[in-house]
């Protein structure tokens, strides 16, 4: 069995040389609840090898002076993200909670920022992936139409695969 290797942030590549940051960083710290025992399994769920404050930190640096960084983590990270982003000098500029369902805690956050500079008040809003009877909900079901998903009720992937 192989296992693969933890994503390396190079430090060779030049400064300001991106537009965009996209992640889904490690969710979880490091000594907090069960670790997988496939290696990478568990570097790409915990701070084994890129902590938040290092993903941010090199993220600002390889970013242009108008980029932008979007992360996904768990809803509980949500005060330290945006501490590590303030050090930084980014701004959350949008922050989207995502729900399983409506009237149930938020399990992760979406976070977009903008540069240090800008003035931006954050908007919140709020993505519920399921309907109360279980099925996905209309955003959901947009999401899921946007690509090849076998979940899709007009059979789209078997069509695909009979061509």
């Amino acid at each position: 069995m192989t296992t693969a290797a933890p994503m390396k942030i190079d430090p060779t590549w030049p400064a300001g040389s991106f537009d965009w940051r996209l992640g889904n960083p490690p969710y979880r710290k490091m000594r907090s609840g069960r670790t997988n025992p496939n290696r990478g399994k568990a570097i790409a769920r915990r701070e084994m090898t890129l902590t938040m404050h290092g993903l941010i930190k090199a993220s600002r640096r390889l970013l242009r002076p108008a980029g932008k960084i979007a992360l996904v983590n768990p809803w509980h990270r949500l005060p330290e993200v945006r501490r590590q982003l303030a050090v930084q000098n980014l701004n959350p500029c949008r922050i989207r909670h995502v729900f399983g369902q409506s009237r149930t805690e938020a399990r992760f956050f979406l976070v977009a920022t903008g540069p240090g500079t800008s003035t931006c008040e954050p908007t919140e809003d709020f993505f519920n992936m399921v309907h109360p009877d279980g099925s996905p909900s209309n955003q959901m079901q947009e999401i899921y139409a946007s690509y090849n998903y076998s979940g899709r009720a007009d059979g789209f992937r078997e069509k695909c695969n009979r061509r």
